[in-house]
Parts: C-alpha cells; sequence; structure tokens
C-alpha cells in the first residue's frame, strides 16, 4: 500500500512538472516617444578673432555696430564690427524640424522696402547644420556642415529637417549665422553674388528688417 501511494505521488510530482514547462505568456513592452513639436531659439553675439560667449543674449534685436574701412584700391564699406549665430533646438519630443523662414525690410533709408538697397541686399545669411557635441573651445565653428549661405531677401524658405539630420547619426541641430555683407573677394566661404556692404554711397539713417524662423514638424 505504501508502495502505491509512492508512485501515485510520484506521477502526480511529475505531471505537475510538465505542466510547468509547457505553460508560457507573452508580454508586450512598448515605449512611445513624442515628436518634438516646438523650439527653444538662442540667439549669440559673435565678435571675430573673439571666444564664444558664455551667454546668448537676452534679446532678439540683431543690433549691428560698423566701422569705416578704407581699401588699398580707394574704396571704403562700413563693415559690421560683430555677427550672431541663432541656434534652433528642437523641443517638446525627440527628433528634428523642419524651419520655415521669412524676411522683409521694415526700413530703408535708400529707398523702397525689400528693393535690395536695404538689410534684405547688404545682410547674409549662412544655415549650417551642427552636431549636438560641439567643441567647447571653439563652438562657433567646429564641424559644421554649410547647408546655403545667401542674402538675407533669398533666404530658403524652408530648411527641411532631413537636411539638418547628420548624416553619421550624431544629434544635430540648425545654425543660422547673420552678419552684413563685406565686399571681400576672397572671404571664406565665398559671399553671395550680389552682396554690396554699406558704403559711402548709401543715405544716413536707420535700416531694419525682420527675420522670422518658424518650426514645423516633417
Amino acid at each position: 500500500m505504501k508502495k502505491l501511494c509512492l508512485l501515485v505521488l510520484t506521477v502526480a510530482i511529475f505531471a505537475l512538472v510538465a505542466i510547468g514547462q509547457v505553460s508560457s505568456e507573452d508580454f508586450i513592452i512598448e515605449v512611445d516617444i513624442p515628436q518634438a513639436d516646438s523650439a527653444n531659439f538662442l540667439v549669440w553675439k559673435l565678435v571675430a578673432g573673439q571666444p564664444f560667449p558664455a551667454n546668448p543674449e537676452q534679446s532678439n534685436t540683431l543690433n549691428f555696430t560698423t566701422t569705416l574701412t578704407q581699401f588699398q584700391d580707394g574704396s571704403s564699406a562700413f563693415l559690421g564690427d560683430n555677427f550672431y549665430a541663432i541656434d534652433v533646438f528642437p523641443t517638446g519630443g525627440a527628433g528634428l524640424l523642419n524651419v520655415n523662414v521669412t524676411y522683409a525690410d521694415t526700413q530703408n533709408q535708400n529707398g523702397s522696402l525689400n528693393d535690395g538697397t536695404g538689410i534684405g541686399g547688404k545682410g547674409i545669411a549662412t544655415v549650417v547644420r551642427a552636431p549636438i557635441e560641439i567643441d567647447s573651445q571653439n563652438p562657433a565653428f567646429f564641424d559644421e556642415a554649410q547647408l546655403s549661405r545667401t542674402l538675407l531677401q533669398d533666404v530658403p524658405a524652408i530648411i527641411f529637417a532631413s537636411d539638418i539630420e547628420d548624416p553619421q547619426a550624431r544629434a544635430s541641430f540648425m545654425r543660422m549665422y547673420v552678419g552684413l555683407a563685406t565686399g571681400d573677394p576672397a572671404a571664406t566661404p565665398p559671399e553671395p553674388v550680389g552682396a554690396v556692404p554699406f558704403n559711402l554711397a548709401d543715405q544716413p539713417g536707420l535700416y531694419s528688417g525682420l527675420l522670422t524662423l518658424t518650426v514645423s514638424q516633417p
């Protein structure tokens, strides 16, 4: 009788083990990362030959000071003492955003608005792709890829997220440099065709324009 009970118990244990071995359950694991839908815009005031500033500007007004410079050929121009960088960092999620760009003169002492004789024809916008892991010793120019360099009045209407995306799969962002034309034929990178610096032939007074950057999802 004891042997029979032992046999029944043994069979029962093996039956339970067998059932445990064939039982399984699938568990679905999901993570939903939202798409970026807005951006932070940082403005940096830069001076050629000086270190990149520690802090961004607190204002969106890009105010250029100029110095009248005489050239060996007898010509002269009002050259900008400074220039600016505008960084566009997507927020609200992951991924890059398209950047829509518009420019329009608002004051032109030389003539009509947007006729090419105001800042629109004498300012230059250079759009670059820059890696997030930017060199802290030289953040203004480290490993950037130029996407466009035009007069302000000819700036591309849209900078696509696919162009801002780094081909080496590094995190990247769009940066736009804004400066005044110099008329230097040896400028690096070359200035766009038709870029004319402010000079003594221009009318005195305030020149202004409105540059607008608007982000949108691809």
